[in-house]
C-alpha cells in the first residue's frame, strides 16, 4: 500500500542520510548489546557511532523470523544551552536474520538517554541506553 510522505518528514530523511554520510570518513562504532524478548524473538538495541565531535544514535532490531510491529524511539539530551528532543514512531517489518534500523538521531557528543521500545504480537520490548 503506497503511503504519503510529508515534506517535512522528507526534509528530516534527507538530513539523516547527509547527516549519516558525514559518519563514514570518521567514524567508530561502541559494541553494543541486544536485548532479547524470549516471547517474541526479537532483539533490539542502542547503537551509538562517534564522528566530527558528534554522536550517531541508531534503534536496531533484528528477528530470526519474519515479524511486524510498532517502535517508538526518543533521544533525550540536556546539557548547558538547554534541552533537545528527538522522537520518531511508527511500524516495521523485519526479515530473518537481518539487521534493521528502526530510528536515527545525530547528537553533540554529549551524555543523553536513548529508549527504544517496540512492540511484536503484544509484547513490548524496552532496550533503552543512557550515555
Amino acid at each position: 500500500m503506497a503511503r504519503t510522505v510529508t515534506n517535512v518528514r522528507e526534509a528530516g530523511l534527507l538530513l539523516a542520510v547527509l547527516g549519516a554520510a558525514a559518519f563514514a570518513q570518521a567514524s567508530s562504532g561502541v559494541p553494543f548489546m541486544l536485548k532479547t524478548s524470549n516471547e517474541s524473538g526479537v532483539r533490539c538495541g542502542v547503537q551509538e557511532r562517534l564522528g566530527n565531535g558528534m554522536v550517531e544514535i541508531r534503534g536496531i532490531a533484528v528477528s530470526d523470523s519474519m515479524v511486524s510491529g510498532d517502535y517508538s524511539f526518543e533521544v533525550v539530551q540536556e546539557g548547558r544551552g538547554g534541552r533537545s528532543v528527538n522522537r520518531q514512531a511508527g511500524s516495521f517489518s523485519l526479515q530473518p536474520g537481518v539487521e534493521t534500523i528502526l530510528g536515527t538521531a545525530i547528537i553533540g557528543a554529549n551524555s543523553y538517554h536513548a529508549s527504544l521500545v517496540i512492540v511484536v504480537d503484544g509484547v513490548t520490548i524496552d532496550c533503552s541506553r543512557q550515555a
